[in-house]
């Protein structure tokens, strides 16, 4: 039935490429599900990867590599395209599987011909909502019925919210999403500023487009990081300077602003907002006029780091207020976020760390891109010893106590 089979112990991430495939699992079983690894070769790639070979060999997907296929539509498009079998799972490489998630999905297979959609639960510590921290992001699609559906444009449109507008007509011929409470393993679970920018810039872009439809989950992730700094407005106003010394250009952003500030100012329950931990007072998105000063330009240099996450949200936010986005991973904002980097950067020094582990210091840091590590006595901005804080807390107690290195204009 299958050719080209690779067994899985043998796949790595230098020997994967577009349309590549193998067979997790016993390849004597008949296999019904394949699991499409959508993938830029981002820094997730290799939880991912690692993820899948370690599913439950009882029950055999097929595993298929889309890789650095742009705009993100078409990718998707691809999935519908390229399946030989009768299920198919979208599975972007900042996902990570649990064992036994093969194993739930056959649970679910073949039992209501008109379900086109099952989606499952992923643990998400920063986004996730509600005990769990949980989103829903695994989609198990029939291809029965989705290979009649493409996507928009056949998949040749640069779109946000790929999702919506592919599901919008199946469900108009009343085909049924069943929406299940499994959770099916992670996401995102070693992200960094850069998909934090990337995953706000993508949400703020779909709320500029009126034929998108918002729900209250989608407001609410967008205010999140908003009512998690305190000055608010300082912080927008000192990140709108950057972006208008580098030139970009406001009118632009004031349309968009406002636009921006109307869809937020939508009624929220409070049951939404409950969910989403957000107060009943909640700060929206500023619409006041600006004005640069330099004053407000060299305050972001001193903004306090343990607010990081929140504040590349808030990048990504400006970014496509600005039109400076596009869901391609071709055309990502990869300058602006290598630019605040620049703006944020600390340099930490360790003078004696003989009896540390260096490893899990430079674990605890691989996600900030603006903290410089240094294991010797040269030239630095602080001293940060074992004895001084718990391992746990140190990226705390470093972003609480660094002192920040001044920069001139980029």
């Amino acid at each position: 039935m299958l050719n080209n089979t690779n067994n899985n112990a043998n796949v790595c991430i230098d020997n994967i490429y577009d349309n590549f495939f193998w067979i997790q699992g016993d390849i004597t079983k008949d296999i019904d599900i394949t699991i499409f690894l959508i993938t830029i070769n981002s820094h997730h790639l290799k939880y991912a990867l690692e993820s899948l070979k370690k599913l439950d060999p009882n029950y055999p997907v097929k595993i298929s590599v889309i890789m650095n296929i742009s705009p993100t539509n078409k990718a998707y498009n691809m999935m519908r395209k390229r399946c030989d079998t009768k299920y198919f799972v979208q599975f972007d490489d900042d996902m990570e599987l649990y064992p036994h998630s093969i194993k739930l999905m056959y649970e679910y297979i073949n039992k209501d011909n008109n379900c086109f959609l099952i989606t499952f639960k992923l643990i998400d510590e920063y986004l996730g909502v509600g005990k769990n921290k949980i989103i829903d992001c695994i989609k198990l699609y029939n291809n029965d019925i989705m290979k009649n559906y493409p996507t928009l444009g056949d998949g040749d449109i640069p779109i946000s919210s790929v999702d919506k507008m592919w599901h919008k007509p199946i469900m108009e011929d009343k085909y049924t999403i069943n929406q299940t409470q499994n959770i099916a393993g992670t996401h995102a679970k070693n992200r960094n500023g850069m998909d934090l920018l990337l995953r706000f810039c993508k949400s703020t872009k779909s709320m500029l487009n009126n034929n998108i439809k918002i729900n209250s989950g989608d407001l609410c992730r967008l205010l999140k990081p908003l009512n998690k700094i305190q000055n608010l407005e300082e912080t927008v106003s000192s990140i709108l300077c950057h972006f208008f010394a580098l030139n970009f250009d406001m009118k632009k952003y004031d349309e968009n602003k406002k636009l921006l500030h109307k869809r937020l100012s939508s009624y929220i329950s409070k049951s939404s907002l409950d969910l989403y931990d957000l107060p009943e007072k909640y700060k929206i998105f500023p619409c006041g006029d600006f004005a640069y000063s330099d004053d407000d330009f060299n305050k972001l240099y001193k903004c306090d780091l343990k607010y990081s996450n929140e504040l590349f949200c808030i990048i990504g936010i400006i970014n496509t207020l600005f039109d400076n986005y596009e869901y391609s991973y071709d055309k990502y904002p990869y300058d602006i976020y290598d630019y605040f980097n620049r703006v944020f950067l600390i340099k930490v020094s360790f003078i004696r760390y003989a009896d540390c582990d260096k490893d899990k210091i430079l674990f605890i840091f691989d996600k900030y891109k603006f903290v410089e590590l240094h294991f010797d006595n040269c030239d630095c901005d602080l001293i940060v010893n074992k004895g001084e804080c718990e391992f746990d807390n140190l990226a705390e107690y470093v972003f609480a106590n660094a002192k920040l290195s001044l920069h001139k204009k980029y």
